[in-house]
């Protein structure tokens, strides 16, 4: 019965939340139509003049006002009431599956929002109904809700390029990586697997280089087979690189000796 129970309240909660998502208002509140006193009066009281930020259950929104400091926006936001509402940002606390939001995908296009691209993030944008949708690896991370097509002419200049409210900007200067040797002692002739682990995102080149030994699988992914026969009474360094093709690279080694087998003097 309480498995039931459960079942039933989700059911319902993913009904409501595909209810809002799917209309191009956030809890009544519509971009150009709303203002300040309407986010107070159906979410909660905003201090700020030109945006505020209120938690409501599983959601964040972020909502933009026309009267305050909005950059190059000046010129369109005082044709506008002082605070009509510009954009609601809603991040999700617990990212839902994108599935859970029951959209029809034939009307979104899609793009990748992310510098460097293809390290798992999506974006759905409807320009018709003003809806933005930011996915991670199918889990959905932020809804950004703006001016309808039809609406947009109303402020052109904040609107002109919709796949920026959710852009973003990754940066690795120098990737890290860190290599997994052996911790206990290796016999001549027994074949090693080391590991190598990076922070860097997108797709990597790996070089591994050995003093001694032979890689005899791996060259080219973040884990590697030494074979080490003929190598007793030496240690073998092992060094990875990465590149992430932008021209930061960055490296590391690690050592661990290869006793003689003993067996094979008796």
């Amino acid at each position: 019965m309480k498995r039931l129970a459960l079942t039933l309240f989700c059911l319902v909660i993913t009904s409501v939340f595909a209810r809002d998502v799917l209309a191009k208002e956030w809890r009544g509140i519509v971009p150009l139509h709303s203002t300040k006193a309407d986010v107070a009066r159906l979410v909660g009281r905003c201090d700020r003049e030109s945006g505020c930020r209120l938690r409501v259950g599983n959601e964040e929104a972020y909502f933009v006002f026309s009267k305050g400091t909005i950059g190059n926006y000046d010129e369109c936001a005082k044709e506008l009431p002082p605070d009509t509402v510009l954009l609601i940002e809603v991040t999700l606390i617990n990212p839902p599956k994108l599935s859970a939001l029951r959209i029809n995908k034939n009307q979104f296009r899609t793009f990748d929002p992310s510098t460097p691209p293809n390290i798992g993030y999506k974006g759905y944008i409807d320009e018709r109904e003003g809806l933005i949708i930011k996915t991670y690896k199918g889990k959905v991370l932020q809804l950004d809700y703006i001016a309808a097509a039809n609406e947009v002419a109303v402020c052109p200049d904040y609107y002109e390029e919709p796949e920026s409210f959710i852009q973003l900007l990754i940066e690795f200067c120098c990737p890290s990586v860190t290599l997994d040797c052996p911790s206990q002692v290796t016999v001549d002739g027994e074949r090693v697997t080391l590991s190598a682990v990076t922070n860097a995102p997108g797709r990597l080149k790996y070089r591994w280089q050995v003093t001694a030994g032979k890689i005899v699988a791996g060259q080219g992914t973040t884990k590697v087979t030494i074979d080490t026969t003929g190598v007793g009474g030496r240690t073998i360094t092992a060094t990875i690189e990465i590149d992430d093709g932008s021209h930061h690279t960055t490296a590391t080694s690690c050592g661990f000796p290869i006793r003689f087998d003993r067996r094979k003097n008796e």
